[in-house]
């Protein structure tokens, strides 16, 4: 009996030595029905001259260039639309999949009447060390998960139903980060059933500085849509108030590692005002300061030493 088509759809802007590497990663799955969808989103050389594309490793092979670099959720619809699988697995160009990533999933996505799966992730520094493992381990409930933060991660972890996107939409274009997160509360929001797979299978690579790192844009541009979809979607008094101090909590984070210190202190502030209960709000603002990176630096070295 066939295999249900899983497209990866990788979407990819210069960096052809990682691009190379994620690629690599789908051609080495275990599961046997797979088609690249690879998305250039304008890189300064085409990177269809620089990259081994799969052969017979995956069932077909689809390039499509975008003429300029227009960012990553309108490169990841480029994707879903030049997609013919019946299920879309999503991988950011500096990521890899475990080889057996794609065939666990799959294998609880037919049988458990999900729409979407998501792994744990593994995130390694620039050296290849762990400087951090997340489970995944929400899927009843994600809803009441997601508005307290991204307990999903990464796009790379996520695979979809096909018929899940119809329903709750495409990721949002006009969302220049925290792109993933609210895709997720939309399809939370819709309804679709969720599947968490707890091993680490998507490796995250963390070289050099990343667009999630960015504060102004979460501040000024995504801030306001989540705000929105949260005061929309949860209309308990108390369980919004708390709500909506976590986001204040991740805008709270967003500030400190980019060292704008003051902003974060007031921000975490407001976190503990809104739901004073949870005592992270309290740690975070007590390190709301040029010590942070110490700490953080400590904390990942244990990490590694406990991995």
């Amino acid at each position: 009996m066939s295999k249900p088509l899983v497209s990866a759809i990788i979407p990819a802007y210069n960096r052809p030595r990682q691009t190379q590497r994620a690629i690599d990663s789908v051609s080495e799955q275990t599961y046997p029905s797979i088609e690249l969808v690879l998305v250039d989103d304008g890189s300064e050389s085409s990177l269809r001259d620089e990259l081994t594309l799969p052969g017979p490793a995956v069932e077909n092979v689809v390039v499509r260039e975008h003429e300029k670099n227009r960012g990553g959720n309108v490169a990841r619809n480029t994707g879903i639309e030049n997609a013919s699988g019946e299920y879309l697995a999503f991988l950011d160009s500096d990521d890899e999949w475990h080889p057996e990533k794609i065939q666990r999933q799959m294998e609880r996505l037919t049988s458990n009447e999900a729409y979407v799966s998501y792994t744990g992730i593994k995130q390694l520094n620039m050296d290849g060390d762990v400087n951090a493992i997340k489970t995944a381990t929400h899927a009843d409930g994600i809803l009441d998960e997601l508005v307290k933060g991204n307990s999903i991660g990464t796009f790379s972890s996520v695979v979809v139903e096909a018929d899940a996107v119809d329903r709750s939409g495409k990721p949002n274009p006009n969302m220049p980060c925290w792109q993933d997160w609210e895709w997720y509360l939309r399809m939370a929001a819709e309804g679709l059933k969720f599947d968490a797979v707890e091993d680490p299978l998507t490796i995250r690579h963390n070289e050099g500085e990343q667009i999630s790192r960015t504060y102004a844009p979460k501040r000024d541009e995504a801030y306001p849509v989540i705000k929105s979809q949260i005061k929309n979607l949860v209309t308990v008094p108390d369980q919004r108030r708390m709500a909506l101090s976590y986001l204040d909590f991740h805008l709270g984070y967003a500030a400190l590692i980019n060292q704008h210190y003051s902003e974060a202190r007031q921000l975490f502030v407001n976190a503990i005002r809104g739901y004073p209960k949870d005592e992270q709000f309290y740690v975070y603002l007590a390190c709301a300061g040029p010590h942070f990176f110490v700490i953080r630096l400590v904390k990942r070295l244990l990490v590694r030493i406990i991995n």
